[in-house]
Formats: structure tokens, C-alpha cells, sequence
């Protein structure tokens, strides 16, 4: 996701869906909730087909890659490393 998000600057759920076979919204509905106020802001295109960030959102691309970073969450044993943005 962060992959796809970062390089090609969306994310299409059919394409999630046909290579994991799991509904996108299914499985990252609590990373959506997260990506609403970037969407609000109109760093984001939310819609029933995918992702998509927007002109205004390209400088800002890592703020909503961070929704899909399973390393932010951190772990009691581990501490949490992560890059950081302005």
C-alpha cells in the first residue's frame, strides 16, 4: 500500500482486491477513518474505486502513507522508529 501510494500516488482497490482477495475497505477500514481529514483538506481523493492524491497532496504523500504503516502502532518490546514529517 505504501509502495503504491508513495510511487503511483493512489491506490485502486479492484487491483488490492484481485491480488489479496480480501475487500479493501474490509481490511483497511480503521486507515481510511485515518485518511478523512487529509481528505477534507484536498490532499486526497476518497472514492468507491480508490486513492488518489492530489496535486496539493504530492509534498505531503508520506502524511498519508504513515495510515498504512504497520510499524507506527509499536509493540511493548519494540520501540517505534519511524521517519518523521514537517
Amino acid at each position: 500500500m505504501i509502495l503504491d501510494l508513495s510511487c503511483n500516488l493512489r491506490i485502486d482497490y479492484e487491483r488490492f482486491e484481485q491480488t489479496h482477495g480480501v475487500p479493501f475497505a474490509e481490511r483497511f477500514g480503521a486507515e481510511l477513518q485515518q485518511l478523512r481529514p487529509l481528505a477534507e483538506d484536498g490532499l486526497l481523493e476518497l472514492n468507491d474505486d480508490g486513492i488518489r492524491v492530489t496535486p496539493r497532496g504530492r509534498f505531503l504523500v508520506r502524511v498519508a502513507c504513515m495510515a498504512f504503516d504497520q510499524y507506527l502502532g509499536g509493540q511493548a518490546d519494540r520501540p517505534v522508529r519511524y521517519s518523521k514529517t514537517v
